[in-house]
């Protein structure tokens, strides 16, 4: 590596001969800086490559600790009063993308997501994706609360989208 008593000695030699003082003497040592440039250059990359391998040791050790929160599930967002409709009669008759959270069960499967719900004051049918059953298996003998929204399209009865599907309490 290129130290400054190298670089001291080399440029007071050249400014010598050129027969200048040493701070009129900036173009022969701007002139060393560039030449050696290039050494300086594959020493730095030298010292970049030689940590690599401690980098990728840490990258691989961090990227095989399992990350985020792993306890119990918390309920995220508002939990208080819900503003929307509470039952099968009212949802009937709402307008469509009106929020609902109903309380009932599930008396029969229509075919592919299409369920029939039915709670104390009528029935409905609600569309349950796969991805919104969390790993629950329900029969119809068990309470459930849906979360979701109306779905009635110009004429049609109403149904409900289903967002999200929890044991009743």
């Amino acid at each position: 590596m290129i130290n400054g008593g190298v670089l001291n000695f080399k440029v007071l030699h050249k400014c010598k001969v050129a027969e200048r003082s040493l701070y009129n003497c900036t173009d022969i040592i701007l002139a060393y800086i560039h030449e050696h440039s290039r050494i300086l250059k594959m020493t730095i990359i030298k010292s970049a490559l030689s940590a690599l391998p401690v980098m990728l040791l840490s990258a691989s050790v961090l990227a095989s600790t399992p990350q985020g929160f792993n306890g119990p599930a918390v309920q995220q967002g508002f939990n208080g009063p819900f503003q929307g409709i509470h039952s099968v009669a009212t949802a009937l008759n709402a307008n469509d993308d009106t929020p609902v959270v109903l309380t009932g069960n599930i008396s029969a499967t229509i075919g592919g997501e299409m369920y029939q719900f039915v709670d104390q004051t009528g029935s409905i049918t609600v569309e349950i994706d796969n991805d919104k059953w969390f790993g629950l298996s329900i029969n119809p003998d068990t309470r459930i609360t849906i979360y979701g929204e109306v779905d009635k399209d110009f004429a049609q009865t109403a149904t409900i989208d289903v967002k999200r599907v929890q044991l009743a309490n």
